[in-house]
């Protein structure tokens, strides 16, 4: 590549032009950037059927034999490409990193007034154990961007299954969510039916969507106990004569 120029004002354009740089910003230009990945493609000999595109050439560094290649592979011009392409095509590496709790954890402490993210760092309590039916839950989520979020899913499983979902301004939202702050939010579900005919742990995942179409998601057990017949106290009654009167 480009040797250093010793310029003090910043390094001179020699006219070096690596084709990653065009790869990796398939996300922000994707017709300027796919338009010049097949420039390099039909115009270049940069590409090898083996390792893809080569590190970088110069075409206002011609030699005898043509243009300046440089023919080195490198994973750090290559890797930012992929993950890119990927990203461009479905956004699937962009998902996974923001759903890594460490890193959702790190953006609130760098970023702790921009709730421009929509994260989901806690909810609690993360077990629930009743004998109670109905039971409504009073869950304590925390997290970032919660007042641009407009609808809450919940879906669970093992001893019973089913799925809700609350959209921003409809009753079972009116009622039963509270945004407290963009960073606190409280959600009551109804966790345990009128009349239930199950009894067992029962596994719940919360979805928060917002306005961007962004989610994110935690989870909680649920576990009934259907009272037994010994857990029921009978009481005499008292209208009824004792023996021996």
């Amino acid at each position: 590549g480009a040797l250093p120029c010793g310029n003090p004002q910043g390094p001179d354009d020699d006219a070096t032009i690596a084709p990653y740089g065009a790869g990796s910003s398939i996300v922000f230009l994707p017709g300027e950037s796919i338009s010049t990945l097949k420039h390099y493609f039909q115009n270049t000999d940069l590409w090898r059927y083996l390792f893809g595109f080569g590190d970088a050439y110069n075409p206002s560094n011609a030699t005898v034999n043509g243009y300046w290649y440089n023919h080195s592979y490198f994973g750090i011009d290559q890797g930012p490409m992929l993950i890119m392409i990927e990203n461009y095509r479905s956004g699937l590496i962009w998902k996974y990193f923001m759903q890594n709790e460490d890193i959702q954890k790190a953006l609130l402490t760098i970023f702790p007034y921009t709730g421009t993210i929509l994260t989901f760092t806690d909810l609690k309590p993360i077990e629930i154990s009743t004998r109670t039916a109905p039971y409504d839950a009073e869950l304590l989520a925390s997290g970032s961007n919660f007042k641009n979020v407009n609808k809450i899913t919940f879906e669970w499983s093992g001893e019973t299954s089913g799925s809700t979902t609350w959209n921003k301004g409809d009753a079972s939202w009116n009622e039963r969510v509270n945004v407290e702050s963009d960073n606190s939010m409280t959600l009551r579900p109804r966790v345990v039916e009128e009349d239930p005919t199950w009894s067992g742990t029962v596994n719940w995942t919360v979805t928060l969507k917002d306005t961007t179409g962004e989610t994110a998601s935690r989870d909680f057990t649920v576990i009934y106990y259907y009272p037994h017949l010994e857990d029921v106290v009978v009481y005499p009654n008292p209208f009824k004569p004792s023996k021996g009167h």
